[in-house]
């Protein structure tokens, strides 16, 4: 029971991380400059 209870936290924390990664690498693609950053930010907020 523990074995399965621990590979379903595995399981979660996994696919928590890659949905994590992909907004950020999507977010970081939108805004390439530093300067951008609020204005991206703003624009995250609309929808698109």
């Amino acid at each position: 029971m523990i074995a399965t209870l621990t590979a379903l936290l595995a399981i979660a924390a996994l696919l928590a991380g890659l949905a994590m990664g992909r907004v950020v690498r999507r977010s970081a693609r939108r805004e390439r400059l530093p300067r951008d950053f609020d204005f991206g930010l703003y624009k995250r907020t609309e929808p698109k």
